[in-house]
């Protein structure tokens, strides 16, 4: 278990690395001067892998009413909306749309529930059961949009090439650091549960290490990384940095209790077997998926946006 885990985990960071630089290059302004757009379409198509988990999680749980189609539909429509602002250069031609940063994907959101309300309308049957599949699929889509609604603005950060991949390696550094401390420290030490009804593994002592992990994480990529990449726009003090991994860490928790609240509601271990020893894509993101918004408030709040 823990050899396939490790296996699983060096892959998946190897090819999102490798994804970030293959982004900032085709960033720079000598070579397409476009940056986002592969991180754009992997984000947006983890969501979608990660939307039909979900639906077939909740449908193993006993949920038949949520529907496989009208997720999709909704996850698609909110994630075109939030990848807008790094797809805006792409059409040079195309009137001043005034959205900014976060507009597309309010506009996206907007689409996603007219077309799961529109679908959910078409439904036949009465009772509880067909608000209960728009209700899940709403909340699939309000949940990837933590992720892909956030991945924009980091990207953007600056507005400088540099920057905003860094600012994007930040988030997944930090987190899977975290997260990787937190299994070790657990596995080694864990005494103490944190959440025994919701999931039995996690303990304090893995806590103390996710948020040890983050802290060490973030200082690869703000000291070690970023001067390479984004000069000094990217210098932070330790307690800056040090804030930055507890803020990732403890927002990088909840989200994985949360997913495992509707594993355990479900009576799943894992949303799927995409990835030995780590479990499907959900699996992967959903600590990501409440970082991506806790890290751009920091950045926001501290005034280093």
């Amino acid at each position: 278990m823990l050899s396939r885990r490790l296996i699983s985990a060096a892959v998946i960071i190897s090819v999102v690395v490798a994804l970030v630089v293959l982004d900032h290059w085709l960033g720079r302004p000598e070579v397409w001067g476009a940056p986002g757009l592969v991180i754009s379409l992997v984000t947006a198509l983890a969501c979608v892998v990660a939307g039909g988990e979900l639906v077939q999680l909740w449908q193993r749980g006993g949920c038949p009413s949520v529907r496989l189609p009208a997720t999709l539909a909704g996850v698609i429509c909110m994630s075109v909306g939030a990848c807008w602002p790094v797809l805006r250069p792409l059409f040079p031609d195309f009137p001043d749309d005034g959205l900014g940063l976060f507009g597309g994907t309010a506009c996206g959101l907007f689409v996603a529930l007219v077309v799961l309300a529109l679908l959910a309308m078409r439904e036949t049957g009465s009772g509880a059961a067909r608000t209960d599949g728009l209700a899940r699929s709403t909340l699939a889509v309000g949940w990837l949009l933590l992720l892909v609604g956030f991945h924009a603005p980091h990207r953007l950060l600056h507005g400088h090439n540099g920057s905003g991949a860094c600012a994007v390696l930040a988030i997944l550094v930090t987190v899977k650091m975290s997260d990787a401390w937190a299994y070790f420290f657990g596995k080694l030490w864990g005494r103490t549960k944190m959440a025994p009804e919701l999931s039995p593994n996690k303990t304090v002592e893995g806590g103390l290490g996710s948020v040890l992990g983050a802290v060490f994480g973030a200082l690869i990529v703000f000291w070690i990384v970023a001067p390479y990449v984004a000069g000094d726009r990217f210098v932070q003090s330790f307690a800056w940095i040090a804030g930055y991994g507890v803020t990732l860490a403890a927002a990088g928790m909840i989200g994985d209790l949360f997913e495992s609240l509707l594993k355990r509601d479900s009576g799943c271990k894992d949303s799927s077997a995409w990835f030995p020893g780590l479990g499907g894509v959900m699996d992967i993101i959903d600590s990501i998926a409440f970082a991506a918004p806790a890290s751009w408030l920091y950045w926001v709040l501290t005034g280093a946006a």
